[in-house]
């Protein structure tokens, strides 16, 4: 069977495909659960990035999406999770050093080789909520190879928070609550996993 493109979801979802390709897309939908899970994720994926921000998404956003559905079709069916490994706490560190309220930004480094993982979490100076910002890093790739990988922080109540990597492989997450998450960063083969990532004020 054949599917469609992924340019061809953008099209479909900002209207601007004419009303033959649109009505054979839509027919296509209603025989096609591939296809609808793709459209689901297109669409997911586009609120998400832009669901925390009160102007408009970032620029290179469409390219971020590219990459993401690239890594997607590279994907397996069941990536191995993988526990990540904390190797730097700054609270606890701050604690062994016999110091209170050093800094309002937790840092943190995880790592799975051969990849590490920098988490900064700090609360935003206007909302009073708390942001997490994170770069993946790994020196055997290509940055083009860290753009639009899958991050995914749920919490204890269920909500995901899904975002894609940047060029740098960065990215970031407001309004978020203090409680207990997980984090997974989801890449063609496994996934990076932090069961209990704590996230107190």
């Amino acid at each position: 069977m054949t599917h469609f493109a992924f340019q061809t979801w953008l099209d479909y979802l900002d209207g601007s495909l004419l009303a033959e390709a649109q009505a054979a897309l839509e027919d296509h939908l209603q025989t096609c659960n591939e296809c609808q899970q793709r459209l689901a994720d297109v669409r997911r994926l586009l609120k998400d990035e832009g669901e925390d921000q009160m102007i408009a998404p970032p620029v290179d956003l469409l390219q971020r999406v590219r990459a993401a559905f690239r890594h997607y079709h590279q994907r397996v069916d069941q990536p191995t999770p993988m526990s990540a490994q904390l190797q730097f706490d700054s609270f606890a560190h701050f604690a062994q050093l016999g110091l209170r309220g050093a800094t309002a930004e937790r840092q943190l480094l995880y790592s799975l080789a051969p990849f590490d993982l920098d988490l900064q979490i700090s609360p935003d100076e206007h909302s009073g909520a708390l942001v997490m910002r994170g770069q993946l890093l790994a020196d055997p790739l290509a940055p083009s190879d860290l753009e639009g990988i899958t991050v995914r922080l749920t919490g204890d109540e269920g909500r995901d928070h899904l975002r894609l990597t940047d060029a740098l492989g960065r990215f970031s997450i407001s309004g978020l609550p203090t409680g207990r998450y997980r984090l997974a960063i989801i890449l063609a083969d496994r996934q990076l996993v932090i069961e209990q990532l704590s996230i107190p004020r």
